[in-house]
């Protein structure tokens, strides 16, 4: 299978959980800002960035990381870590 056929069968396997955790944390950390306590406004606003940085940062940056790494590899390499994913116990 091709890197790019690779990547779009991952995403499209773990990419609807991620996005649902995403947006059920964003949730909560609403439900927590509109508590009108300041500390808790302020956590909720840094969390907030954090999570916004972080789903992005994996949407956008890992996968591309992800995608070059695998262009890289030899098909002998591929076939060897395929595998060792498969015997072993994840």
């Amino acid at each position: 299978m091709d890197v790019r056929s690779r990547v779009s069968h991952g995403l499209s396997q773990e990419g609807y959980s991620f996005t649902k955790y995403f947006l059920l944390e964003m949730t909560f950390l609403a439900v927590g800002y509109i508590t009108f306590v300041p500390e808790i406004q302020e956590f909720c606003t840094f969390a907030f960035i954090g999570l916004f940085v972080d789903f992005y940062m994996q949407l956008f940056f890992y996968v591309p990381c992800l995608t070059f790494d695998l262009q890289r590899l030899s098909r002998a390499d591929k076939e060897q870590f395929s595998l060792m994913l498969f015997n072993s116990d994840i």
